[in-house]
Protein backbone atom coordinates (compact mmCIF):
# COMPACT_ATOMS: atom_id res chain seq x y z
CA UNK A 1 0.00 0.00 0.00
CA UNK A 2 0.94 3.71 -0.67
CA UNK A 3 -1.06 5.02 1.82
CA UNK A 4 -2.28 4.27 5.20
CA UNK A 5 -6.17 4.64 3.89
CA UNK A 6 -8.02 2.44 1.36
CA UNK A 7 -7.81 -1.13 3.16
CA UNK A 8 -11.64 -1.22 3.36
CA UNK A 9 -11.64 -0.55 -0.25
CA UNK A 10 -9.22 -3.40 -1.03
CA UNK A 11 -11.14 -5.47 1.33
CA UNK A 12 -15.03 -4.49 -0.44
CA UNK A 13 -12.86 -4.96 -3.97
CA UNK A 14 -11.66 -8.70 -3.08
CA UNK A 15 -15.39 -9.40 -2.21
CA UNK A 16 -16.73 -8.26 -5.09
CA UNK A 17 -14.46 -10.34 -7.22
CA UNK A 18 -15.32 -12.85 -5.06
CA UNK A 19 -18.84 -12.53 -3.87
CA UNK A 20 -20.85 -10.37 -6.32
CA UNK A 21 -19.09 -10.53 -9.54
CA UNK A 22 -21.97 -9.57 -11.42
CA UNK A 23 -21.48 -6.14 -9.53
CA UNK A 24 -17.86 -5.95 -10.23
CA UNK A 25 -17.98 -2.45 -12.60
CA UNK A 26 -19.61 -1.30 -9.42
CA UNK A 27 -16.26 -0.81 -7.68
CA UNK A 28 -13.37 -1.88 -10.95
CA UNK A 29 -13.14 0.07 -14.14
CA UNK A 30 -13.79 -3.03 -15.87
CA UNK A 31 -13.00 -1.71 -19.51
CA UNK A 32 -9.53 -0.09 -18.49
CA UNK A 33 -8.86 -3.48 -16.89
CA UNK A 34 -9.75 -5.26 -20.43
CA UNK A 35 -7.44 -3.37 -21.99
CA UNK A 36 -4.25 -3.79 -20.00
CA UNK A 37 -4.92 -7.32 -20.00
CA UNK A 38 -5.09 -7.43 -23.88
CA UNK A 39 -1.70 -5.09 -24.20
CA UNK A 40 -0.26 -7.83 -22.19
CA UNK A 41 -1.04 -10.74 -24.10
CA UNK A 42 -0.62 -9.14 -27.42
CA UNK A 43 3.03 -8.12 -26.41
CA UNK A 44 3.99 -11.26 -24.59
CA UNK A 45 4.31 -9.40 -21.41
CA UNK A 46 4.97 -12.75 -19.84
CA UNK A 47 5.82 -11.55 -16.04
CA UNK A 48 2.13 -9.71 -15.14
CA UNK A 49 -0.84 -10.97 -13.42
CA UNK A 50 -2.98 -12.07 -16.61
CA UNK A 51 0.37 -14.45 -18.13
CA UNK A 52 3.01 -16.30 -16.54
CA UNK A 53 3.70 -15.00 -13.40
CA UNK A 54 0.71 -13.18 -11.19
CA UNK A 55 2.44 -9.57 -10.34
CA UNK A 56 3.69 -6.27 -12.02
CA UNK A 57 0.70 -4.09 -11.56
CA UNK A 58 -0.65 -1.39 -8.76
CA UNK A 59 -4.27 -0.63 -8.14
CA UNK A 60 -5.64 2.49 -7.74
CA UNK A 61 -8.65 4.29 -6.69
CA UNK A 62 -9.94 7.42 -8.59
CA UNK A 63 -12.05 9.97 -7.45
CA UNK A 64 -14.98 8.18 -9.74
CA UNK A 65 -14.95 5.51 -7.19
CA UNK A 66 -13.52 2.87 -9.07
CA UNK A 67 -10.42 0.96 -9.11
CA UNK A 68 -7.96 1.26 -11.74
CA UNK A 69 -5.83 -1.73 -12.53
CA UNK A 70 -1.93 0.60 -13.52
CA UNK A 71 0.54 -2.21 -15.31
CA UNK A 72 4.52 -1.44 -14.17
CA UNK A 73 7.30 -2.94 -14.96
CA UNK A 74 6.58 -3.95 -18.69
CA UNK A 75 10.35 -4.67 -19.15
CA UNK A 76 10.23 -8.14 -20.09
CA UNK A 77 7.90 -7.74 -23.06
CA UNK A 78 8.06 -9.10 -25.95
CA UNK A 79 9.34 -12.83 -24.27
CA UNK A 80 11.92 -11.47 -22.02
CA UNK A 81 14.33 -12.96 -20.35
CA UNK A 82 11.84 -14.64 -17.56
CA UNK A 83 11.19 -17.81 -19.47
CA UNK A 84 13.76 -20.55 -18.87
CA UNK A 85 14.70 -22.37 -22.12
CA UNK A 86 14.88 -25.94 -20.43
CA UNK A 87 11.01 -25.19 -19.59
CA UNK A 88 10.13 -23.39 -23.16
CA UNK A 89 10.29 -24.02 -27.16
CA UNK A 90 9.39 -20.92 -29.45
CA UNK A 91 5.44 -21.88 -29.88
CA UNK A 92 4.90 -21.88 -26.35
CA UNK A 93 6.05 -18.64 -26.13
CA UNK A 94 4.86 -17.13 -29.25
CA UNK A 95 1.70 -18.80 -28.85
CA UNK A 96 1.12 -18.37 -25.11
CA UNK A 97 -2.65 -18.58 -24.89
CA UNK A 98 -4.79 -15.25 -24.78
CA UNK A 99 -7.27 -16.61 -22.62
CA UNK A 100 -5.27 -17.91 -20.19
CA UNK A 101 -7.18 -17.73 -16.84
CA UNK A 102 -4.88 -19.68 -14.37
CA UNK A 103 -6.34 -22.58 -12.31
CA UNK A 104 -10.51 -23.17 -11.55
CA UNK A 105 -11.23 -21.40 -8.39
CA UNK A 106 -11.31 -23.35 -5.78
CA UNK A 107 -8.98 -26.42 -7.73
CA UNK A 108 -5.53 -25.35 -5.74
CA UNK A 109 -4.12 -23.34 -3.58
CA UNK A 110 -5.81 -19.47 -3.18
CA UNK A 111 -2.31 -17.89 -3.79
CA UNK A 112 -2.25 -19.95 -7.26
CA UNK A 113 -5.74 -18.59 -8.56
CA UNK A 114 -6.41 -15.21 -10.31
CA UNK A 115 -10.15 -14.56 -9.40
CA UNK A 116 -10.31 -11.17 -11.55
CA UNK A 117 -9.15 -12.45 -14.62
CA UNK A 118 -10.66 -15.78 -13.97
CA UNK A 119 -14.30 -14.05 -13.64
CA UNK A 120 -13.42 -11.61 -16.22
CA UNK A 121 -12.82 -13.97 -19.00
CA UNK A 122 -15.38 -16.36 -18.45
CA UNK A 123 -18.23 -14.07 -18.62
CA UNK A 124 -19.57 -13.88 -22.07
CA UNK A 125 -19.40 -10.26 -22.42
CA UNK A 126 -16.00 -9.34 -20.79
CA UNK A 127 -14.90 -11.86 -22.96
CA UNK A 128 -15.88 -10.17 -25.86
CA UNK A 129 -14.79 -6.83 -25.24
CA UNK A 130 -11.40 -8.28 -24.58
CA UNK A 131 -11.36 -9.92 -27.73
CA UNK A 132 -12.31 -6.88 -29.13
CA UNK A 133 -9.42 -5.05 -27.53
CA UNK A 134 -6.88 -7.59 -28.33
CA UNK A 135 -8.20 -7.01 -32.31
CA UNK A 136 -7.74 -3.57 -31.89
CA UNK A 137 -4.23 -3.66 -30.67
CA UNK A 138 -2.88 -5.93 -33.60
CA UNK A 139 -4.21 -4.01 -36.11
CA UNK A 140 -3.20 -0.52 -35.13
CA UNK A 141 -0.69 -1.26 -33.19
CA UNK A 142 1.86 -3.49 -34.39
CA UNK A 143 2.87 -2.17 -37.85
CA UNK A 144 6.18 -3.53 -38.09
CA UNK A 145 7.66 -1.31 -40.73
CA UNK A 146 7.42 1.61 -37.91
CA UNK A 147 8.29 -0.52 -35.04
CA UNK A 148 11.72 -1.68 -36.74
CA UNK A 149 12.12 2.26 -37.57
CA UNK A 150 12.01 3.11 -33.82
CA UNK A 151 14.04 0.36 -32.81
CA UNK A 152 16.73 1.34 -35.00
CA UNK A 153 17.00 4.75 -33.53
CA UNK A 154 16.68 3.18 -29.81
CA UNK A 155 19.79 0.88 -30.93
CA UNK A 156 21.75 3.38 -32.01
CA UNK A 157 20.88 5.92 -28.90
CA UNK A 158 22.10 3.11 -26.84
CA UNK A 159 24.79 1.73 -28.56
CA UNK A 160 27.76 3.59 -27.15
CA UNK A 161 26.88 3.04 -23.61
CA UNK A 162 26.50 -0.75 -23.88
CA UNK A 163 29.54 -0.99 -26.04
CA UNK A 164 31.74 0.70 -23.21
CA UNK A 165 29.74 -1.31 -20.01
CA UNK A 166 32.55 -3.49 -18.50
CA UNK A 167 29.89 -5.47 -17.07
CA UNK A 168 27.70 -6.44 -19.95
CA UNK A 169 26.78 -10.15 -20.17
CA UNK A 170 26.12 -10.56 -23.89
CA UNK A 171 28.30 -9.11 -26.61
CA UNK A 172 27.25 -6.16 -29.28
CA UNK A 173 26.30 -8.80 -31.59
CA UNK A 174 23.83 -9.74 -29.69
CA UNK A 175 22.37 -6.83 -28.29
CA UNK A 176 22.16 -6.12 -32.68
CA UNK A 177 20.80 -9.85 -33.68
CA UNK A 178 18.12 -9.86 -30.64
CA UNK A 179 16.62 -6.85 -32.32
CA UNK A 180 15.34 -9.25 -35.40
CA UNK A 181 16.00 -12.79 -34.04
CA UNK A 182 15.56 -14.53 -31.15
CA UNK A 183 18.48 -15.53 -28.85
CA UNK A 184 17.68 -19.27 -27.35
CA UNK A 185 20.30 -19.34 -24.67
CA UNK A 186 20.06 -19.55 -20.89
CA UNK A 187 16.79 -17.82 -19.76
CA UNK A 188 16.06 -17.55 -23.78
CA UNK A 189 15.21 -14.02 -25.38
CA UNK A 190 12.44 -14.02 -27.84
CA UNK A 191 13.34 -11.29 -29.59
CA UNK A 192 11.17 -8.55 -30.35
CA UNK A 193 10.50 -7.87 -34.37
CA UNK A 194 10.49 -12.60 -34.62
CA UNK A 195 8.22 -11.94 -31.08
CA UNK A 196 5.72 -9.44 -32.74
CA UNK A 197 6.19 -11.27 -36.31
CA UNK A 198 5.44 -14.72 -34.70
CA UNK A 199 2.55 -13.60 -32.17
CA UNK A 200 0.76 -11.47 -34.87
CA UNK A 201 0.43 -14.21 -36.93
CA UNK A 202 -0.84 -16.07 -34.34
CA UNK A 203 -3.78 -13.95 -32.66
CA UNK A 204 -4.55 -13.42 -36.41
CA UNK A 205 -5.36 -16.85 -36.91
CA UNK A 206 -6.64 -17.56 -33.49
CA UNK A 207 -9.97 -19.31 -34.17
CA UNK A 208 -11.84 -17.01 -31.85
CA UNK A 209 -9.59 -13.55 -32.35
CA UNK A 210 -10.61 -14.33 -36.38
CA UNK A 211 -14.20 -14.22 -35.96
CA UNK A 212 -15.96 -11.77 -37.96
CA UNK A 213 -17.39 -8.60 -35.81
CA UNK A 214 -20.34 -6.14 -37.08
CA UNK A 215 -19.26 -2.96 -38.77
CA UNK A 216 -20.68 0.38 -37.93
CA UNK A 217 -20.06 3.17 -39.27
CA UNK A 218 -21.98 6.76 -40.21
CA UNK A 219 -22.81 7.85 -36.29
CA UNK A 220 -25.84 10.87 -36.51
CA UNK A 221 -27.26 12.90 -33.56
CA UNK A 222 -30.60 14.79 -34.82
CA UNK A 223 -33.77 15.59 -33.71
CA UNK A 224 -33.41 14.64 -29.99
CA UNK A 225 -32.19 11.02 -31.83
CA UNK A 226 -28.74 9.13 -32.18
CA UNK A 227 -28.40 6.82 -34.69
CA UNK A 228 -25.56 4.11 -36.42
CA UNK A 229 -25.59 2.23 -39.22
CA UNK A 230 -24.76 -1.35 -38.89
CA UNK A 231 -24.04 -4.53 -40.44
CA UNK A 232 -23.47 -8.17 -39.76
CA UNK A 233 -24.90 -7.46 -36.23
CA UNK A 234 -27.98 -8.43 -34.29
CA UNK A 235 -27.98 -5.91 -30.99
CA UNK A 236 -26.67 -2.60 -30.94
CA UNK A 237 -26.31 -0.57 -27.88
CA UNK A 238 -25.93 3.17 -27.00
CA UNK A 239 -23.40 3.30 -24.05
CA UNK A 240 -23.43 6.88 -22.75
CA UNK A 241 -22.23 8.76 -19.17
CA UNK A 242 -22.16 12.01 -17.90
CA UNK A 243 -19.01 11.82 -16.06
CA UNK A 244 -16.64 13.87 -15.76
CA UNK A 245 -14.24 11.30 -15.22
CA UNK A 246 -14.97 9.19 -18.83
CA UNK A 247 -16.92 6.38 -16.61
CA UNK A 248 -19.62 4.55 -15.75
CA UNK A 249 -21.08 4.01 -19.06
CA UNK A 250 -25.04 3.32 -18.98
CA UNK A 251 -26.14 0.77 -21.90
CA UNK A 252 -29.11 1.92 -23.89
CA UNK A 253 -30.89 -0.62 -26.61
CA UNK A 254 -31.17 0.64 -30.43
CA UNK A 255 -33.66 -0.07 -32.58
CA UNK A 256 -34.20 -0.88 -35.86
CA UNK A 257 -37.91 -1.14 -35.73
CA UNK A 258 -39.21 1.54 -36.73
CA UNK A 259 -39.88 2.72 -32.65
CA UNK A 260 -37.71 4.53 -30.50
CA UNK A 261 -36.59 7.47 -32.36
CA UNK A 262 -35.60 4.64 -35.53
CA UNK A 263 -36.96 6.31 -38.84
CA UNK A 264 -37.44 3.03 -41.41
CA UNK A 265 -37.48 -0.80 -39.93
CA UNK A 266 -35.09 -2.73 -41.49
CA UNK A 267 -32.71 -0.82 -43.07
CA UNK A 268 -29.57 -0.88 -41.05
CA UNK A 269 -29.43 1.95 -39.06
CA UNK A 270 -30.52 1.77 -35.57
CA UNK A 271 -31.54 4.61 -33.36
CA UNK A 272 -32.16 5.89 -30.01
CA UNK A 273 -33.48 8.63 -27.96
CA UNK A 274 -31.44 11.20 -26.72
CA UNK A 275 -30.39 9.65 -23.04
CA UNK A 276 -29.70 13.00 -20.55
CA UNK A 277 -31.17 15.10 -23.18
CA UNK A 278 -31.68 17.70 -20.53
CA UNK A 279 -28.47 17.58 -18.61
CA UNK A 280 -26.36 21.37 -19.30
CA UNK A 281 -23.16 19.34 -19.45
CA UNK A 282 -20.89 16.87 -21.62
CA UNK A 283 -22.74 13.79 -23.22
CA UNK A 284 -19.85 11.09 -23.53
CA UNK A 285 -21.21 8.16 -25.83
CA UNK A 286 -20.19 5.58 -28.04
CA UNK A 287 -21.93 2.23 -29.67
CA UNK A 288 -21.32 -1.56 -29.02
CA UNK A 289 -22.81 -4.12 -31.66
CA UNK A 290 -23.19 -7.81 -31.13
CA UNK A 291 -23.47 -10.64 -33.18
CA UNK A 292 -23.28 -14.48 -31.99
CA UNK A 293 -19.34 -14.45 -32.53
CA UNK A 294 -17.53 -11.14 -31.75
CA UNK A 295 -18.35 -7.69 -31.11
CA UNK A 296 -17.03 -4.19 -31.96
CA UNK A 297 -17.50 -0.56 -30.79
CA UNK A 298 -17.48 2.89 -32.53
CA UNK A 299 -15.28 4.37 -31.76
CA UNK A 300 -12.56 1.27 -32.06
CA UNK A 301 -10.79 2.49 -28.88
CA UNK A 302 -13.53 2.65 -26.93
CA UNK A 303 -13.89 3.75 -23.60
CA UNK A 304 -10.89 5.16 -24.17
CA UNK A 305 -11.80 7.19 -27.00
CA UNK A 306 -15.70 8.43 -27.43
CA UNK A 307 -17.79 10.88 -28.45
CA UNK A 308 -19.27 14.06 -27.37
CA UNK A 309 -21.76 16.11 -26.82
CA UNK A 310 -21.58 19.66 -25.33
CA UNK A 311 -23.90 21.81 -23.37
CA UNK A 312 -27.09 20.31 -24.47
CA UNK A 313 -30.07 21.72 -23.49
CA UNK A 314 -32.46 21.63 -26.90
CA UNK A 315 -31.34 19.17 -29.51
CA UNK A 316 -33.78 21.23 -31.95
CA UNK A 317 -30.33 22.83 -32.26
CA UNK A 318 -28.38 20.61 -33.89
CA UNK A 319 -28.70 21.81 -37.06
CA UNK A 320 -27.55 25.32 -36.68
CA UNK A 321 -24.76 26.60 -38.71
CA UNK A 322 -23.00 27.39 -35.14
CA UNK A 323 -21.35 24.48 -35.31
CA UNK A 324 -17.53 23.87 -35.42
CA UNK A 325 -15.30 21.10 -36.91
CA UNK A 326 -13.49 18.85 -33.96
CA UNK A 327 -11.58 16.26 -35.64
CA UNK A 328 -11.86 13.77 -38.28
CA UNK A 329 -12.05 10.26 -37.82
CA UNK A 330 -11.98 7.06 -40.29
CA UNK A 331 -14.62 4.22 -40.23
CA UNK A 332 -12.72 2.48 -37.45
CA UNK A 333 -12.58 5.46 -35.07
CA UNK A 334 -9.07 6.46 -35.52
CA UNK A 335 -8.17 10.11 -35.75
CA UNK A 336 -7.25 11.50 -39.41
CA UNK A 337 -4.28 14.11 -39.42
CA UNK A 338 -4.42 14.41 -43.25
CA UNK A 339 -7.47 14.24 -45.55
CA UNK A 340 -7.28 10.76 -47.62
CA UNK A 341 -8.78 10.98 -50.99
CA UNK A 342 -11.40 8.71 -52.01
CA UNK A 343 -11.98 7.41 -48.31
CA UNK A 344 -15.13 7.79 -46.08
CA UNK A 345 -14.01 9.98 -43.47
CA UNK A 346 -16.08 11.12 -40.02
CA UNK A 347 -16.65 14.55 -39.74
CA UNK A 348 -17.35 15.58 -36.19
CA UNK A 349 -18.97 19.06 -35.15
CA UNK A 350 -18.90 20.46 -31.43
CA UNK A 351 -22.77 20.77 -31.79
CA UNK A 352 -22.44 16.58 -31.80
CA UNK A 353 -23.41 16.06 -35.26
CA UNK A 354 -21.74 13.86 -37.80
CA UNK A 355 -20.99 13.75 -41.42
CA UNK A 356 -20.24 10.94 -43.54
CA UNK A 357 -17.77 12.74 -46.72
CA UNK A 358 -15.81 11.24 -49.34
CA UNK A 359 -13.41 13.68 -51.17
CA UNK A 360 -12.80 12.74 -54.76
CA UNK A 361 -9.56 13.66 -56.21
CA UNK A 362 -10.19 14.21 -59.68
Amino acid sequence: MKSDDGWQDLVNLIKTISLDFNNIDSVLNVDRTLWAFAVNQVLLNLDCYNTYYMHNYYLYKSKDNLFQMIPWDLDNSFTGAIMGWDFWNPSNVYEYDPYFTGPNLGSTQPWEERPLLYNLLNNPLYRKIYTAHIRTIVNESLDTSYIRSELNSFQQLLYNAADNDQNKAFSMQNLLDNLESPIWTGWGFGGIMSSIDARKEYLLNHPEISLIPPLLTNPVVANNTISVEASNATFIELLATTSEYNSKFKSFSMYDDGTNGDLLANDGVYSAFLPYANFNGKIKYYFRAHNNDALSTLPERAEYEFFELTNITNTKDFNTNSKKLIKIIDLLGRDVEKIKFNTNLLYIYSDGSVEKKIIVNK
